[in-house]
């Protein structure tokens, strides 16, 4: 956690974070990200398709 709280607030490391991060041995990047920005929950929300209404 950062005390600029940014990435507290959007779940994304901020740069302190990942200047920090990047001087580690082996940056495991996946888990300093919250699970929202992860391809697997992007692949859940268009898993199924969303129906067109046409108004007439």
């Amino acid at each position: 956690m950062c005390t600029c709280i940014e990435w507290q607030i959007t779940g994304l490391p901020c740069v302190h974070a990942a200047a920090f991060i990047t001087s580690l041995d082996l940056p495991l990047w996946h888990t300093y990200v919250d699970d929202y920005y992860h391809v697997y929950r992007y692949e859940c929300i268009f898993l199924y398709n969303i129906n067109i209404i046409i108004l007439i």
